[in-house]
């Protein structure tokens, strides 16, 4: 290389980072979100229980429910970010994600509640690919 392309390469590379600032903090945040959703539901629960009429088996199936969508959902995360724009399966990764949150605080039964719990497992298992 000439001294001249040489001297650019550093600052083109610094020019690069700071372009991707944004977006890395942006990703952090929300990891950090999809941390705290997860374990939303166990802080809540004994209130829950007592709202709802829960038995202890009822709630243990609610707080596992996400766990089992999520894990499952994290090969197939992978393979549809494999498949198509990565951009795109994490906005309808974070739209599920958003959408089973927000319906999660109207609900009342045990069944829905389990769905949302699924449904956020499904949202979520997006974010960490």
């Amino acid at each position: 290389m000439t001294g001249q392309f040489a001297m650019n390469r550093p600052a083109a590379e610094l020019n690069a980072s700071k372009a991707f600032a944004p977006a890395l903090t942006l990703l952090f945040i929300a990891i950090l979100v999809n941390y705290v959703d997860r374990g939303n539901l166990s802080i809540a629960a004994p209130l829950l229980k007592d709202e709802l009429g829960l038995s202890a088996s009822q709630l243990g199936i609610l707080l596992s429910a996400f766990f089992w969508s999520y894990t499952a959902m994290q090969f197939v995360s992978g393979w549809l970010v494999d498949r198509f724009n990565a951009s795109f399966v994490m906005a309808a990764g974070y739209l599920t994600w958003s959408l089973a949150t927000s319906t999660t605080g109207i609900v009342h039964g045990f069944v829905m509640l389990a769905l949302m719990r699924l449904l956020l497992g499904v949202g979520e298992s997006v974010a960490n690919l």
